[in-house]
């Protein structure tokens, strides 16, 4: 299932001009931020959220990827309303991607999680579960990367970024395993060649039927907003797209620690592979 092509910049034609300005959003209330990443969110005024960052940190086509997903999905959980996305110039000059989202109010699970009632947490569980299956049930159009037959978005690490590195699209989960395998291995490797060699192997023979599905990519508490009336909105879709069955979940507890509750929370919510888990947590802590 392809979706027809977004004509960029977009401008939604609900969004409720006009529209914050570049000075308006330099000075808009933080909200999220990730210098290391090169991106930030913030609020403006009562009617707006954006996300900005140069191209290498923030893609226009996680605004794609939203937009899709609105017409597809039918789920409890909420997504972010897009109202633009364009590129533009600061006041420094730098040229900035923009996302111009519908503002979102509440609390991001992460701050209140501890303090929820085991109770509130089973249905949020089951809300999100019932979100992945819809998910993971989206028709796939038979390759690996974003829509459009564009590069993947995702990251484990540093790996499978627009940065350069081989970041397809793919055809066949040989040529993903392969890609992956390649920005695994780093320039400081002694013998890089013989590592890739390595890597690659051990992916084609462990990692061989996980046709694609649609994938959000950046599970945690930290990217679901909890309102007033009990809805959830999930953002940040920076790492969405048609990737291996396994990535959902991988990606989810790659950053959980072992001894952590969420592992088992995770694991109510999005179909488990820890197999995989294993097998490409070794390779990328010994990449």
């Amino acid at each position: 299932m392809e979706p027809p092509a977004v004509t960029i910049p977009y401008y939604a034609p609900s969004a409720p001009f006009p529209l914050p300005t570049i000075a308006e959003i330099e000075s808009g209330e933080p909200f999220q931020s990730r210098p290391d990443h090169g991106w930030k969110t913030v609020f403006v005024g009562e009617k707006f959220m954006v996300k900005c960052g140069d191209s290498q940190s923030v893609s226009l086509i996680e605004g794609e990827h939203i937009l899709f997903l609105s017409r597809v999905l039918e789920s409890k959980v909420k997504l972010p309303v897009i109202y633009a996305l364009y590129t533009d110039t600061n006041s420094e000059g730098q040229s900035l991607n923009f996302i111009v989202m519908e503002r979102v109010y509440g609390a991001c699970l992460d701050t209140i999680w501890p303090s929820l009632e085991e109770k509130s947490k089973q249905v949020i569980a089951s809300t999100f579960k019932a979100f992945f299956q819809e998910l993971r049930s989206i028709p796939a159009p038979g390759y690996y990367g974003s829509i459009g037959r564009r590069p993947v978005l995702v990251g484990f690490g540093d790996t499978l970024r627009s940065n350069g590195l081989i970041d397809g699209p793919f055809s066949s989960q040989q040529e993903f395993n392969n890609a992956f395998a390649s920005n695994l291995v780093k320039d400081t490797s002694e013998k890089p060649a013989l590592r890739l060699q390595l890597y690659s192997r051990m992916m084609n023979k462990a990692l061989n039927d996980h046709p694609a599905c649609f994938t959000y990519g950046n599970f945690g508490l930290d990217n679901i907003v909890l309102d007033g009336e009990g809805g959830l909105t999930i953002i940040n879709w920076q790492d969405s797209g048609w990737l291996p069955t396994y990535w959902e979940y991988i990606t989810a507890v790659c950053d959980v620690e072992f001894d952590d509750e969420m592992h088992l929370w995770i694991a109510s919510m999005i179909p488990t592979f820890e197999a995989e888990f294993c097998v490409v947590q070794t390779m990328y802590r010994g990449g």
